[in-house]
């Protein structure tokens, strides 16, 4: 009976594997990533669904589909991937003006270690009158 359960827990999860490989975007889907990358990632819901002329009740139906995230996440990964130099181009040429951006570019190619931001210790002040402070020490 064991071995039965374990055959039908490995037929599930082979199934579900199965079922994300086979994802297949929809047209509107590939219209709505064509808009986000256009629009840029600070672009809303609605901006992207106005682009894409599509109703942005769309992309949440999408997101409970099987595969649309994972499929979405390597899309975006790479078109990043792939436009990667332009990024560096823009880092570079701000570098120029900015430290920050210099900084910044140094650390994305392994030219400078960043550094790690030290811990901050929370102060609290409370005033207290010689009567409570008698107090407080006594007890």
């Amino acid at each position: 009976m064991k071995s039965e359960a374990t055959k039908t827990i490995a037929v599930s999860q082979q199934k579900s594997t199965e079922e994300v490989a086979l994802f297949e975007p929809s047209r509107g889907m590939l219209r709505w990533f064509a808009a986000a990358v256009e629009l840029g990632p600070n672009a809303s819901i609605t901006e992207v669904a106005k682009k894409a002329e599509l109703d942005r009740s769309n992309w949440y139906l999408w997101l409970e589909k099987d595969g649309f995230v994972e499929w979405w996440d390597e899309q975006w990964g790479k078109f990043l991937r792939l436009n990667r130099w332009k990024l560096d181009a823009i880092g570079m040429k701000q570098a120029e003006r900015n430290y920050d951006y210099w900084r910044t570019m140094m650390e994305r190619v392994g030219n400078i270690i960043p550094e790690k931001t030290p811990a901050t210790a929370n102060q609290f002040n409370i005033n207290l009158g010689d009567a409570q402070l008698r107090r407080i020490i006594e007890d």
